[in-house]
């Protein structure tokens, strides 16, 4: 078998059946597809076992709720595919040609990944997102400037984040993340994903076809939770870990400034958004709760031992809750800016070796 399509789905009744329809549609049929029910309590099991009576080549597991990321990890392991897809329930491929276009370029068995382009689709409008022509990238290269940029969250990579645009020979499937050491998260599971199948990665082909349609607005990874900052710290565990072992030129000590860099400025917007929406006692303890997170701490460690003047890490730095509920009553017009300007101004400060 030649691929092997894996989709986590929960709670995914409202768009399931349009991301599998438009995989059974496509012109190329050597493939499985593996669907990882994580404990819906929707239509997803019935709308999945329909579509599986229907064709031998879908495989459903119905699973309890652990999450995306050992969903993913649960199916990929599942998989017998030479190559391997990651779709997301609510997203669909947007050409039928798009598995063809894919073998066409990954039959030389020249490289073990191939990234593809894709549009973000947000409510009504749609943003394309491709390379304007094939760009390949060998180890040594991609060691010294793109594995890096996963180690810190660079989303404006040329290698991104996302696992979805990406098709991945069987050869990278040789470690998959312990789902029960790593934890539950609700974001930064493709990160973590990748951080492992690509720690050993020697040939990347990035081709400008768009061939998937990501949606943006139909998850819940947008809306404030008040565990977020948990989440943030088992992401950054796991890229701390992998910059231990990083073995490539690139100075591990520009990567670990940008990603405490990265840990004040997130802590800096969340805080931000609690104090706005929560009692101020419940914000308090949910941002010192935060401060206390195990990377949260290393990154105070760490700037406390520099000269860094900017307001993030220097409240980051005092450890305490209280500090930034005086910030924010004291500089009213903090509530006049929004997400996206406190994210620029982070990411104006972030991957300086880039």
């Amino acid at each position: 078998m030649w691929l092997s399509i894996i989709i986590p789905a929960y709670n995914a009744e409202n768009y399931i059946a349009r991301c599998i329809k438009s995989i059974l549609k496509q012109t190329f049929k050597d493939y499985e597809l593996i669907i990882v029910n994580d404990g819906s309590t929707d239509r997803t099991e019935e709308i999945c076992d329909f579509y599986a009576t229907q064709d031998s080549r879908i495989k459903l597991y119905n699973t309890d709720n652990h999450g995306c990321l050992a969903a993913r990890v649960f199916g990929i392991s599942q998989s017998n595919g030479k190559y391997i897809l990651n779709c997301d329930a609510d997203d669909r491929y947007f050409s039928k040609k798009a598995f063809e276009t894919l073998y066409q370029y990954a039959k030389s068995d020249k490289y073990q990944l191939i990234q593809f382009g894709h549009y973000n689709k947000y409510h009504h409008l749609g943003v394309r997102r491709s390379v304007k022509s094939p760009i390949c990238i060998q180890n040594e290269e991609f060691m010294d400037k793109e594995y890096p940029r996963l180690l810190g969250s660079y989303e404006r990579a040329i290698i991104n984040n996302s696992v979805w645009n990406k098709l991945y020979s069987r050869e990278l499937i040789t470690a998959l993340p312990n789902t029960s050491d790593v934890g539950r998260t609700f974001w930064g599971d493709d990160n973590i994903v990748n951080l492992y199948l690509l720690s050993d990665c020697n040939s990347v082909y990035i081709v400008p076809d768009i061939i998937y349609m990501h949606y943006s607005n139909t998850g819940g990874t947008n809306q404030y939770r008040d565990d977020a900052m948990q989440n943030l710290n088992i992401k950054k565990l796991q890229q701390l870990d992998f910059l231990e072992q990083y073995t490539g030129n690139k100075d591990k000590q520009c990567i670990l400034s940008d990603t405490y860099t990265e840990i004040a400025g997130w802590l800096y917007h969340f805080a931000k958004e609690t104090f706005s929406i929560k009692p101020k006692e419940e914000a308090l303890i949910i941002i010192q709760d935060a401060l206390e997170l195990p990377t949260f701490i290393m990154a105070r460690e760490y700037f406390n031992n520099s000269t860094d003047n900017w307001i993030q890490t220097r409240l980051l730095c005092s450890g305490d809750a209280h500090k930034y509920y005086n910030y924010f009553c004291e500089n009213s017009n903090y509530e006049r800016r929004s997400t996206k300007s406190d994210i620029i101004e982070m990411l104006k400060r972030l991957y300086k070796f880039i």
